[in-house]
């Protein structure tokens, strides 16, 4: 009688060794990714905070502005100026 063979292993490493290098792996490249994404989050953060946003100046404002219709009008400028408790007209 011949004796009951061994079963044949898989050449390379078992599974949990391989299971840890690719969770290892994966750990160490999501974290390289997701501080590079930080960097630049901080870094656009500071130049957000000392570079000026554009700004118009009044005239460009008033160019943009729909215009008033008179008709819909509801209150005198008197009447405006009482409720917002000014006294003298700008």
């Amino acid at each position: 009688m011949k004796p009951a063979s061994k079963p044949a292993r898989r050449a390379g490493p078992p599974l949990s060794s391989r299971l840890k290098r690719w969770l290892y792996l994966t750990h160490r490249w999501a974290g390289i990714v997701l501080c590079l994404f930080f960097a630049m989050w901080f870094i656009s953060g500071v130049v957000m905070m000392y570079v000026g946003y554009p700004k118009l100046t009044p005239q460009e404002r008033l160019t943009h502005l729909a215009p008033l219709d008179a008709a819909t009008i509801a209150i005198t400028p008197a009447q405006a100026l009482a409720a917002a408790g000014a006294r003298d007209t700008p």
